[in-house]
């Protein structure tokens, strides 16, 4: 029994050392990202986060432009030809992005070969694996999506993908200080 106990409180002792981890890794995150007024800025401060600390070696972040009504690839990490895929946009319901968009929820595909929405960047990673998409949303409406690839099937947990959409609320809030910014400094040139 003691034994049973032992093994119980080691296992929380686990789960808490990772939970103090992510929490510590969020508030250093979101640190960074709430004093930066730029687009490009917050680009460089995403990539740099999930590339070198959160170790992913692939991922895109879109951002809406609302003018155009797409949501535009800012930053790609990963591809052979990532100049191919900056620019790129994705309308509503176009592709697992699309989809996103749409339905304001994440949508994560464990193996992209089952899935026949998924576009593979209208051909420029041809590459099978695991998917994952989240909407930044403020106040319900989509501001941007963060798009995630792992190489294997399977490769995202239930608790590595609530992270990530905790992350994904801070950056939210960040594009929506960014667009407020902008407005405000081209108010003040007028």
């Amino acid at each position: 029994v003691l034994e049973e106990k032992s093994q119980i409180i080691e296992k929380t002792n686990q789960d808490l050392q990772a939970r103090l981890k992510e929490l510590s890794l969020l508030h250093e995150f979101s640190h960074k990202i709430t004093s930066t007024l730029e687009l490009d800025d917050l680009g460089t401060i995403l990539s740099n986060f999930i590339v070198h600390t959160l170790g992913f070696k692939e991922f895109v972040f879109l951002v809406l432009d609302e003018t155009e009504k797409v949501l535009e690839v800012k930053v790609a990490e990963g591809f052979e030809e990532d100049s191919h895929v900056y620019g790129m946009g994705f309308k509503p319901g176009e592709g697992i992005t699309g989809r996103v968009w749409n339905k304001r929820q994440t949508y994560y595909i464990p193996d992209t070969r089952m899935e026949v929405n998924y576009l593979y960047y209208k051909g420029e990673n041809r590459q099978d694996g695991s998917f994952l998409s989240i909407p930044l949303l403020f106040k319900n409406k989509v501001r941007g999506v963060l798009n995630f690839f792992r190489q294997d099937v399977n490769q995202f947990s239930s608790e590595e993908i609530q992270f990530l959409n905790t992350l994904a609320v801070e950056i939210g809030i960040a594009l929506v200080n960014i667009k407020l910014y902008s407005k405000t400094r081209e108010l003040s040139v007028r």
